[in-house]
């Protein structure tokens, strides 16, 4: 079996997915952006494949 290696979310706050490295960084995004909507899947890719932003622990999103 796969392990998740990151995490990609999709909120309605932004146009564009993010990719979270971290289960508990994914925490703290959606409590600094609540009552939006959510969609939030595991991947077993190589980090940050796909996305053109990430969240890092300082509370930014950041290009990539």
């Amino acid at each position: 079996m796969p392990t998740i290696q990151w995490f990609l979310v999709k909120c309605s706050f932004f146009n564009e997915p993010i990719g979270i490295e971290h289960w508990s960084d994914v925490i703290d995004f959606v409590t600094h952006f609540v009552c939006f909507d959510y969609e939030i899947k595991g991947q077993t890719t190589k980090p940050f494949e796909n996305v053109k932003a990430k969240y890092t622990k300082e509370n930014r999103i950041e290009k990539i």
